[in-house]
């Protein structure tokens, strides 16, 4: 479970700014997150999956 207590401002911030979906899935996965970068990395991952799905 992704640790979001540990975040910096920065990075709670931009998480807390995503989805609500996101936010869970973020928190549910096995993930190291560490700092806002990974919080984005993942984020654009998610998106580029769903984008992929509905274009084939």
């Amino acid at each position: 479970m992704a640790n979001i207590n540990g975040l910096d401002r920065e990075a709670k911030e931009y998480f807390y700014s995503l989805p609500l979906a996101v936010q869970e899935k973020v928190i549910e996965s096995n993930l190291q997150i560490t700092c806002r970068e990974d919080i984005q990395r993942y984020f654009t991952n998610v998106i580029n999956l769903k984008n992929d799905r509905f274009s084939n």
